[in-house]
């Protein structure tokens, strides 16, 4: 069985509908793209670049916000236009994401003492989860 095959199964259980369903699975494809993206862009800027772990998560974090904005609104949520509307919501959840990476990247490394890899871990599964709450109940309502 297919991973889609099983997310299908999954999300069939849930009672939601399937055009919810497939809204799910697209912010879930877009999010791992993104994620990557962030992954990649912070690990360039630590570890190649040598920059410090909390502001590296800044550039990173903004690159994904334009990857995952383009393909949520176009191809998760299927608008077309009032950009204007959707780009500032989505900002917002954006902004306060960033917050909240930066907050638990700092607290996992200079708080904490843990190192910038287990830091980058917990980002990446808190962080995407936020912004799948706060954009199905508002971003792109």
């Amino acid at each position: 069985m297919s991973l889609e095959e099983r997310l299908t199964a999954v999300l069939e259980r849930l009672p939601i509908s399937r055009e919810t369903q497939g809204k799910i699975i697209r912010f879930g494809v877009v999010g791992v793209g993104a994620t990557c993206v962030h992954a990649i862009v912070f690990l360039v800027l630590t570890d190649i670049i040598g920059m410090a772990p909390t502001p590296a998560t800044v550039p990173a974090f903004l690159t994904a916000f334009a990857f995952s904005y383009l393909l949520n609104h176009s191809w998760t949520f299927r608008l077309a236009g009032r950009h204007g509307r959707y780009v500032f919501r989505y900002g917002v959840t954006a902004v306060t994401g960033v917050l909240l990476n930066m907050g638990l990247m700092y607290a996992s490394t200079t708080v904490l003492g843990w190192g910038h890899h287990v830091g980058l871990v917990i980002v990446v599964v808190v962080v995407p989860l936020f912004s799948l709450l706060s954009n199905m109940l508002w971003g792109f309502r």
